[in-house]
C-alpha cells in the first residue's frame, strides 16, 4: 500500500494515460456497453481513476471500483463523484465485501502480475462473477515478454552488466507466457480461457519521460544503496542506452 500511494500522483499523470488502449480493448472485450441498469461491474486496481470514467461513459451498469492505495482511491473518487461510496481500498486476493456472484463483469488492467498471489485474485473474482449471466466475464492485463518490453527489461539488464545488486522484488514478467496464465486461470475455475498479446505504445520520447519510473519506489532503493559517483555513472548508462 505505502509503495503505490508515494507513486500515485506520477502513475496518473504517466503510465495510467498509456495504459488507456489497454483498458479500453478490456471493455471492448468484456462488451460492458451492453451491460443493462440491472448488471453490476467491478474494476479491481482502478488506480486514480481514468479508466473508471471511460468505462463510466459506455456502460449502463452500476459500477464498483477498488485499488490497495488509499491515495489512489482518494483521486479515483474525485475522478468519478458520482460512484465515490463505490469505490473503497481493496485487497484484489480479498473480495469478501462482496457476495458470490455479484457482478456481471470483473475488469482489471495490469495488476494480476502484481499481486502477491495471483491465484488468489483468480479465485476470488470467479466466485464474484455472476456465472448466471451469459455474458459473464473477467478480463485481465499482465506485461508481456521481456523482449518487447524495454521500460522493465533495460533496468536489471544494466544492473546486471554493471554488477549492481538487483531490486529485492519479483518480476514483473513472471506472468509473461500464456500457458501458464491459462493454468492459473484453469485452477480458479475459469472454463473459457482466450488469451493473446497485445502492443503497447509507450509515450516516452526522451529520457526525461521516464525519469520519474527511475525514482519509483522499486528502483530508487537501488540508487540509495550506492555511492554517490557510482549512482551518477548508472543513471548515465540508463540514458546513453534510452
Amino acid at each position: 500500500e505505502v509503495y503505490w500511494d508515494d507513486f500515485q500522483e506520477k502513475y496518473g499523470k504517466t503510465m495510467e494515460p498509456n495504459f488507456l488502449p489497454l483498458y479500453s480493448n478490456l471493455l471492448s472485450l468484456a462488451k460492458v456497453s451492453e451491460a443493462t441498469e440491472q448488471d453490476s461491474i467491478l474494476e479491481l486496481a482502478i488506480g486514480s481513476g481514468l479508466g473508471f470514467q471511460v468505462l463510466n461513459a459506455i456502460t449502463k451498469a452500476k459500477l464498483f471500483g477498488g485499488d490497495i492505495s488509499g491515495k489512489m482511491v482518494k483521486a479515483s473518487k474525485e475522478k468519478n463523484p458520482s460512484f465515490a461510496g463505490n469505490i473503497q481500498v481493496l485487497n484484489n486476493e480479498d473480495l469478501s465485501s462482496f457476495k458470490d456472484g455479484t457482478f456481471r463483469n470483473v475488469v482489471s488492467n495490469m495488476s494480476l502480475q502484481i499481486v502477491t498471489n495471483p491465484l488468489n485474485m483468480l479465485k476470488e473474482t470467479y466466485r464474484v462473477l455472476d456465472k448466471s449471466n451469459k455474458e459473464s466475464s473477467a478480463v485481465f492485463t499482465v506485461w508481456g515478454r521481456p523482449e518487447n518490453n524495454y521500460l522493465f527489461s533495460s533496468f536489471p539488464n544494466i544492473l546486471k552488466k554493471m554488477n549492481i545488486e538487483q531490486p529485492n522484488s519479483r518480476s514483473n514478467f513472471h506472468l509473461c507466457e500464456k500457458e501458464a496464465v491459462y493454468a492459473l486461470c484453469k485452477e480458479a475455475g475459469f472454463q473459457n480461457i482466450f488469451l493473446e498479446y497485445k502492443s503497447i505504445i509507450l509515450n516516452f520520447t526522451e529520457f526525461k519521460d521516464i525519469d520519474f519510473f527511475i525514482k519509483s519506489p522499486k528502483f530508487y532503493e537501488v540508487f540509495e544503496k550506492l555511492e554517490p559517483e557510482k549512482a551518477d555513472e548508472l543513471k548515465k548508462v540508463l540514458e546513453e542506452d534510452f
